[in-house]
């Protein structure tokens, strides 16, 4: 999973156009979500650390908005995942709308979801 991937499927989610002079965020508020979600993952389920080829344990580094090829140490089972966390903290920022309240807090039901039958 590459932080293009993440950012194309999230900007699909939330309707936030990629152009820059129509998006919400920049790819740089975008990657700090995405590191947030992955290190939550990464710390808490040791097995998203395995590559899939099972021989080798990655180690953490942060993405970077900067390399959108750039692969994420967090095991591609987790993309998902790491979509609707960032997509909860999308919707988050505009809370105080009841729309967007609820958004945010499907978004992160969604996610801990996500992680139980990977990690649980």
């Amino acid at each position: 999973m590459t932080v293009e991937t993440l950012l194309k499927n999230i900007r699909a989610l939330v309707a936030d156009d990629a152009d820059t002079a129509g998006q919400t965020w920049n790819d740089a508020k975008y990657v700090i979500f995405i590191n947030a979600g992955a290190r939550f993952i990464f710390d808490a389920y040791p097995d998203s650390r395995v590559a899939a080829t099972g021989m080798t344990v990655a180690s953490w580094t942060d993405a970077d908005a900067g390399t959108p090829q750039a692969v994420l140490c967090v095991d591609d089972a987790y993309q998902a995942a790491i979509v609707e966390y960032v997509v909860s903290r999308y919707y988050t920022r505009d809370s105080g709308d009841s729309r967007d309240a609820t958004r945010a807090a499907a978004a992160h039901k969604r996610f801990l979801e996500l992680l139980m039958p990977i990690g649980g």
